[in-house]
């Protein structure tokens, strides 16, 4: 957003949403198992005359179950459009929808965890990548994110994980959707997250992340996400057989 827009962040899981604010748009922004509180979030706005913004995973997925419940969807990923949405919002001539594109990573602007209420949340979050070329039935996130996956460079992850220990955390979640997908960018990020973790006067933080399974077959990536702190990982497998 431009920098003159009084941006003010509700999490609806530590803080209630303030229905009578005298903000002029309402952006929400919603998951799968969100949408349905986020539609009765914009029909009550609307409802008091404000204009409403949706978008977000679910929007992205399936755009056609939120026509007609916003003033605005933005389906798919803002970067790309932002300047001529804001504009369009500073003007208020929002079109009905906006389709953004694959962005660019690497001018990627970092989140602003200044507004978010940090005392009420036990862990931040560093998203180093979009995408993922596997096609995993679980999994919904090459619907709307692609299976090419983008990166962000190494120095912009350390300025977010910086951000995040200034701000008091010691526990931060990497959200890629498979963070060892690619080895080679895999090592770089690792090999620059050790020589920040715990170093020059830093306490020790702990990452955590997701990937598949096949880095069970690479040592020497286990050990470097050792090395970094990246201890905690989550797996999806999608075979119930046991012998899988």
């Amino acid at each position: 957003a431009p920098p003159d827009f009084d941006i003010r962040l509700c999490d609806e899981a530590v803080s209630p949403v303030d229905f009578d604010t005298d903000a002029d748009v309402i952006g929400v922004t919603a998951n799968v198992s969100q949408a349905l509180r986020g539609l009765e979030i914009a029909d009550r706005f609307r409802a008091a005359g404000k204009t409403v913004v949706m978008g977000g995973p679910h929007v992205s997925l399936a755009p056609e179950l939120f026509e007609g419940r916003a003033d605005a969807l933005v389906v798919g990923e803002l970067e790309p459009i932002a300047t001529a949405f804001f504009a369009d919002m500073r003007h208020g001539v929002l079109k009905p929808r906006y389709d953004g594109a694959r962005a660019d990573l690497s001018i990627s602007p970092a989140p602003r965890w200044d507004l978010y209420p940090n005392d009420q949340a036990v862990g931040g979050v560093v998203q180093t990548s979009r995408g993922c070329p596997f096609e995993c039935h679980f999994c919904d996130v090459i619907q709307y994110l692609g299976r090419v996956q983008r990166h962000k460079q190494d120095d912009q992850v350390i300025g977010e994980a910086q951000a995040l220990y200034d701000l008091g955390y010691n526990f931060i979640s990497l959200a890629d959707d498979n963070f060892t997908v690619y080895r080679r960018r895999a090592r770089s990020l690792l090999a620059a997250l050790a020589a920040w973790n715990g170093k020059d006067g830093r306490d020790y933080v702990t990452f955590a992340t997701q990937m598949s399974i096949d880095a069970a077959r690479d040592p020497e990536l286990r050990a470097m996400c050792n090395e970094a702190g990246l201890v905690n990982a989550f797996v999806g497998i999608e075979s119930s057989d046991e012998a899988a």
